[in-house]
């Protein structure tokens, strides 16, 4: 799956600001309640050191432990 303009891919998930869903057939979007090609941005929670991403339903969910995708960063902006 390509990552979307303005972003690359990094294998660091405290560099992530965000992770890309990738087509996984192993379940369907309906179970993993995340669509392959979205990009979602990361939440840390700083008390329980945990890495969260909202998933479509609006909860809180650690998706990227289970299902394909990239963790992603932005590219450093230009000024």
């Amino acid at each position: 799956m390509n990552v979307p303009e303005g972003y690359v891919v990094t294998d660091d998930v405290y560099k992530a600001s965000h992770w890309i869903a990738h087509v996984d057939e192993r379940f369907s979007v309906e179970e993993s309640r995340v669509i392959p090609g979205k990009v979602y941005a990361m939440i840390m929670d700083l008390r329980e050191q945990e890495f969260w991403v909202l998933d479509e339903d609006g909860a809180l969910s650690m998706a990227f432990l289970m299902f394909k995708g990239d963790f992603i960063t932005m590219k450093e902006a230009i000024c």
